[in-house]
């Protein structure tokens, strides 16, 4: 945003904005009935352009009244959208110039606008990196080996959500329609029956330069305003309403699919590591390639929270930042503590009431639910301990050379134990080091090496000196039995 100056201060840009309005309201074949009502609702653009903040760089009006057109390199020096936090683009309409170059070609540009109701611009730009609804002739280009190297930020519509209307999408497809003419964007061929259509098309007026002096070719195949946005004709009110129940069967939708599908994926798992399955078989192939990217993707992502939840307790975030990923980050650790939490203070309540310090009376709804938390978390716990337990006596008999079939629930359980084992090696590994520097710290102390120490080192030292009493009263216990005996 320290690149982007107010639009609006920029009197040029205010004369040529209005220019555009009157020019394309005046052109009937080029601009949807619907589109031309929205923007006739207002006597004059001024009142729109007061409306809400617009933002550009500051050579982009100067530009357009050069003696030159711009070259294709300058188009790579505007702001690039990808240099904008995702926070700024979803809360902002946009319209860009899209870069594309092919070795030993003659490069294309496209202008196009960013402006979806549900989710600002952040949602266009997501789909351009997925190669996903692209544009005719950007898409034809892209199939002929061209590739997008920039995406230029042209105008920058601070539009908040609780605002956000389609009528504001048709003056952003106005500003798009501004640059589509003005720097000439619009798709032309080398024959010549397009070349005449050019020179005669019915915004060629718009354009302050002669045709055949563009260094780049152009990929737009319409006017914008062709377009007819949805909800023109409802309230701000009823779109967020319809808004709000598409949501909910969206969600319905998606927690109905992932159930299904998570269903096969665990079942394809099952048979694969319980023999009943040809793991050559390429239906199979393919789940147990999900299932390995989902378990990758899900390690990584908890990686990361783990790594914003230390850097914000470091300090090293601001606590009122609004970026994004970081929010989430916190939101997804904040949401597993609470869970965490309730199942803790449940686990003492269960404790309390078989004590007999919590009677009846003493219980109410919260209360019963925080109660049934501990006691499901209680369950869970058991139950996998059980299932740690068979699994690694299972393990044994096997590495002891025991001749065993194994069921595919038993196949489970030698996988668990496995992990168990490993974990408990680890574990102990882990012990044994820390065990070995905190007799270093202790012997350091006693010896007079160490005079101050923080309060890792007294963390530690108290470890050793708890180690060295628990080994003493061992070594006491052996004695006594050797005398015994």
């Amino acid at each position: 945003m320290e690149s982007l100056v107010l639009a609006q201060k920029i009197e040029l840009f205010n004369d040529q904005f209005c220019e555009s309005f009157f020019d394309f309201n005046a052109t009937d074949p080029q601009i949807s009935l619907a589109s031309k009502a929205a923007l006739e609702s207002q006597q004059h653009p001024l009142e729109f352009l007061n409306e809400i903040p617009i933002y550009c760089h500051e050579e982009v009006p100067l530009v357009l009244v050069q003696d030159e057109p711009p070259s294709f390199q300058w188009f790579l020096t505007l702001p690039s959208v990808a240099d904008f936090d995702r926070c700024v683009l979803r809360e902002s309409f946009v319209t860009y110039i899209l870069c594309m170059a092919k070795p030993g070609a003659k490069p294309a540009v496209s202008t196009g606008s960013a402006s979806r109701v549900d989710g600002g611009a952040v949602k266009r730009f997501d789909e351009y990196n997925r190669a996903a609804t692209l544009p005719h002739y950007v898409k034809r280009f892209m199939d002929d080996g061209y590739e997008i190297v920039h995406i230029g930020l042209l105008l920058l519509f601070k539009i908040s959500r609780e605002i956000r209307h389609p009528i504001y999408r048709v003056w952003v497809l106005l500003s798009e329609a501004h640059y589509t003419f003005r720097f000439w964007t619009v798709y032309r061929s080398t024959d010549e029956k397009t070349m005449v259509r050019d020179a005669e098309h019915k915004y060629v007026h718009l354009c302050p330069w002669e045709l055949d002096k563009f260094e780049y070719l152009g990929l737009n195949s319409h006017s914008p305003l062709m377009e007819k946005p949805k909800g023109l004709e409802m309230t701000l009110e009823q779109l967020q309403e319809m808004a709000a129940r598409a949501k909910e069967r969206r969600h319905a939708y998606m927690f109905m699919y992932n159930k299904k599908y998570y269903a096969a994926m665990k079942e394809a798992v099952s048979a694969a590591k319980a023999g009943r399955a040809d793991l050559e078989d390429p239906s199979l192939r393919k789940w147990l390639d999900q299932h390995e990217s989902h378990r990758e993707r899900s390690r990584l992502s908890q990686q990361a929270v783990s790594a914003t939840v230390k850097a914000f307790r470091d300090g090293f975030i601001d606590p009122d930042t609004e970026d994004e990923v970081v929010q989430k980050h916190l939101k997804r650790h904040n949401g597993f503590k609470a869970k965490r939490d309730k199942e803790k203070v449940g686990r003492e309540l269960l404790d309390a009431r078989a004590r007999g310090e919590l009677n009846g009376t003493d219980i109410d709804s919260g209360i019963e639910k925080t109660l049934e938390a501990g006691q499901k978390a209680r369950d869970s716990a058991t139950k996998h301990a059980g299932k740690r337990a068979d699994g690694v006596a299972l393990c044994k008999r096997l590495d002891k050379g025991e001749n065993i079939v194994l069921t595919a629930e038993e196949v489970k359980l030698v996988d668990i134990g496995r992990k168990e084992i490993a974990n408990r090696q680890k574990q102990g590994a882990k012990a044994a080091k820390k065990n070995a520097q905190a007799r270093e710290v202790l012997q350091d102390f006693e010896s007079g090496r160490l005079k101050k120490p923080n309060a890792e080192q007294q963390e530690l030292i108290n470890r050793a000196r708890k180690r060295k009493e628990v080994v003493k009263q061992s070594n006491e216990k052996q004695a006594a039995k050797k005398r015994l005996t």
